[in-house]
C-alpha cells in the first residue's frame, strides 16, 4: 500500500473506445473489465470464445469508431479481400439470454465464415 493511502480501490473510468480496443488486443481478458452483473451471466471463457471467434472470422483487429451510441470495430480483411461488419446488441430489460444470443452469434459468424 502507497503511504497516505487509505487501501481503497479506485475504480477507473476508461472510454467506450479504449475499452472495445483492449478487449481485442490485449493478451488476457479481465474478469475487472466487466460488471459483476454481466459477468453472473455469461462466464469469461465464453467472452474469450467469442473474441477468439471473431478475430478468427474477421482477422486482426484494427481500430474502432464511435457512431453515435454504437462502435463500428474494423479489422483485417479475408483471405478473399472481403470487410465484414458485424454489429451485436441485446436490448432486453431482463437481461441477456447468454445461450440464445452466442447462438446467434455464433451462426452470423458461421455464414460470413461459409460466404
Amino acid at each position: 500500500m502507497l503511504p497516505g493511502s487509505s487501501g481503497v480501490a479506485l475504480a477507473v473510468t476508461i472510454s467506450s473506445e479504449t475499452a472495445l480496443a483492449r478487449l481485442f488486443t490485449s493478451s488476457e481478458i479481465q474478469a475487472s473489465w466487466f460488471a459483476n452483473s454481466f459477468l453472473s451471466q455469461i462466464s469469461l471463457t465464453q467472452i474469450e470464445q467469442v473474441v477468439q471467434g471473431i478475430t478468427a472470422t474477421l482477422g486482426q483487429y484494427q481500430s474502432v469508431e464511435a457512431r453515435g451510441n454504437q462502435y463500428l470495430l474494423t479489422f483485417l480483411q479475408d483471405a478473399d479481400g472481403h470487410h465484414y461488419c458485424i454489429a451485436a446488441t441485446w436490448n432486453n430489460p431482463d437481461g441477456i439470454a447468454e445461450l440464445k444470443f452466442s447462438g446467434l452469434y455464433r451462426g452470423a459468424l458461421s455464414l460470413i465464415k461459409s460466404d
